[in-house]
């Protein structure tokens, strides 16, 4: 008689967390994965969308939320935000015959040491020239030069997915080209974070953020038209 081989169920023998999102969000549940064991779910990244967060706008399904866990106690996983972008089906959107659009990529470091990549899309009413566009790359970059290494991590997050920043950019371009919109395309994190005591320390208590617009913001006036010109990935 043959002998009966018994398989093991690998599903029963998997430990389920909860996610939780970073503490900028409140630290709201956003998902549930198995693990064999829970410390080796740190480092996995689990997505979501603004809208799933917080229920509010139904535009906040336009922006990606990517968060990285770092620290597991018990059945729960926490995490910090790794990334922070527009669905590619929204910028596509954004597009228009007869305008320009201006991209700016570059690495900036906030005030507690985490040093992140923005990525910057300008929209213009009318198809520009090389020099304004060099001028509005220009003018983005100051903005976020003086902005961002004075605030915390969880500030740029705050100011990023509220439009504000986007809405500090627009006002430093606004008098070099008519703008129709301004968006921060994606925010991400370069590298580990530093650790979770420092980050304490450096970074002042903070609300959970309000999420009346979404990632951009439009400073000006009606579309027009749309010609790109855009800048390579770094």
């Amino acid at each position: 008689m043959p002998k009966v081989v018994k398989v093991k169920d690998k599903w029963k023998a998997k430990t389920w967390l909860s996610v939780f999102s970073a503490s900028v969000f409140g630290n709201i549940p956003i998902a549930s994965i198995p693990v064999n064991e829970p410390g080796n779910a740190v480092g996995r990244v689990v997505s979501s969308s603004l809208y799933d967060l917080f229920k509010d706008d139904p535009a906040n399904n336009n922006i990606k939320l990517y968060f990285q866990i770092d620290k597991v106690e018990g059945d729960k996983a926490f995490t910090h935000v790794k990334r922070i972008e527009y669905v590619h089906e929204f910028l596509r959107g954004l597009i228009r015959r007869g305008s320009s659009i201006v991209e700016l990529i570059k690495d900036y470091r906030t005030v507690d040491d985490v040093k992140v990549r923005i990525y910057v899309n300008v929209f213009t009413q009318k198809t520009i020239n090389t020099s304004k566009k060099h001028d509005i790359r220009k003018g983005v970059d100051l903005a976020l030069s003086s902005k961002v290494p004075s605030i915390s991590f969880d500030q740029l997050v705050q100011i990023a997915i509220t439009g504000k920043l986007a809405e500090s950019i627009g006002e430093n371009i606004k008098k070099i080209e008519r703008i129709k919109h301004v968006g921060i395309g994606k925010l991400k994190v370069l590298g580990a974070l530093p650790a979770m005591e420092d980050l304490n320390k450096a970074t002042p208590s903070t609300q959970q953020p309000t999420t009346g617009e979404p990632i951009s913001s439009s400073p000006t006036t009606s579309p027009s038209e749309t010609s790109s010109s855009t800048q390579q990935e770094k």
